[in-house]
């Protein structure tokens, strides 16, 4: 959510009425959709606080984040699989995500 433009006050109205008042800047979509996403993926941890972390429930988080996003409709993120194209600073590590969350799930 690193560029959600989308302000505290926002996202509590979204979060206690499902509605968000906006001033005369225009607003993106996935601003919203994320902050609703990440209601949903909240939830799905507290109902599953007890279950074991493994690679099947870190992808349905993942699902949970992304699903619906201009990404996600576009086809360019895969939800639920592991990132297979990485920025300069994360190259060397996008190679072994799945390798490692292997070892610690």
């Amino acid at each position: 959510m690193a560029s959600n433009r989308l302000t505290r006050e926002q996202v509590l109205e979204i979060y206690r009425t499902g509605k968000v008042s906006v001033a005369f800047e225009p607003m993106k979509i996935d601003d919203v959709v994320e902050i609703t996403n990440h209601f949903r993926a909240g939830q799905y941890m507290v109902d599953t606080i007890t279950d074991p972390i493994t690679t099947i429930w870190l992808r349905k988080l993942h699902h949970k984040l992304f699903r619906g996003t201009r990404a996600d409709q576009e086809g360019t993120l895969h939800i639920g699989e592991y990132k297979q194209i990485g920025n300069s600073v994360c190259v060397p590590v996008i190679k072994r995500i799945a390798e490692k969350i292997k070892e610690i799930c």
